[in-house]
């Protein structure tokens, strides 16, 4: 496959998750105005964290872990709350054009669109690693894309939590994660920094998951090399690879 033609994957696959996504989740793009989806529970919620992040972040310039209207005269702390700042920081740049309904519609649709988008990515990397080709594995890692996106774990929780639908960042993490184990470059450390970072700002769950397979991965991969006990093969976990780490 031409250089050419695997970037133009990219679009492709970004356009037939946008393409699914909305088959999985219509009626919703048809309804975007006044209508969300969801029930009467947490989706009220998660529409105000996109209005609060605007008010803390843009409008009137505060804390957005501390809201002093809640539990008013004394105010709550929301570091530990499903606060999903990676998603409501959108109520900043949307708002001002669209409605709550509208812009928490968008959002969450989004998170879809690229949940479906980085597991294509990161499953078409572990086919081609694992010797597969080009064409193949691009539509292989689709179908797998397809059941971890519209999962029903992901569709129930797309009814009201904001948070657990952000799905998006731990297979990018994994992407980044086993490039930087096979490449050992700078830019994929930098990245798997930055999709952990991201996966946090979703919902800390997700990276004490992630974190819990990246430790169990590297500690299976080095007890290849020898007894975990040794004093070498603890070494070699501060290497992730015998490639050079410059990018």
């Amino acid at each position: 496959m031409s250089a050419g033609a695997r970037r133009m994957l990219h679009p492709l696959a970004l356009g037939v998750s946008f393409l699914l996504s909305a088959f999985h989740t219509w009626p919703l793009l048809s309804q975007m105005k006044g209508v969300v989806l969801g029930g009467r529970e947490d989706v009220y919620m998660n529409m105000w964290h996109l209005w609060w992040m605007r008010q803390a972040v843009w409008v009137q310039p505060q804390n957005p872990f501390f809201a002093p209207f809640l539990h008013w005269p004394l105010g709550a702390e929301l570091y530990w709350h499903t606060l999903a700042p990676a998603k409501t920081l959108w109520g900043v740049v949307l708002l001002p054009f669209m409605s709550v309904e509208t812009a928490y519609n968008a959002v969450l649709f989004g998170s879809f669109v690229l949940t479906g988008y980085t597991s294509w990515l990161l499953l078409r990397y572990l086919l081609e690693r694992a010797g597969h080709g080009p064409w193949i594995a691009a539509a292989a890692a689709l179908a797998g894309a397809c059941v971890f996106n519209f999962s029903r774990y992901h569709l129930n929780h797309a009814t009201a939590h904001l948070n657990l639908t952000a799905l998006e960042g731990m297979p990018l993490y994994l992407y980044c994660f086993f490039r930087w184990l096979d490449e050992g470059k700078r830019k994929w450390l930098v990245g798997l920094a930055v999709s952990a970072l991201y996966v946090l700002l979703c919902d800390y769950y997700y990276l004490v998951y992630i974190a819990l397979f990246s430790l169990l991965w590297v500690v299976a991969e080095r007890w290849k090399r020898g007894p975990l006990l040794s004093v070498d093969t603890w070494n070699c976990l501060l290497y992730t690879s015998d490639a050079p780490t410059n990018s």
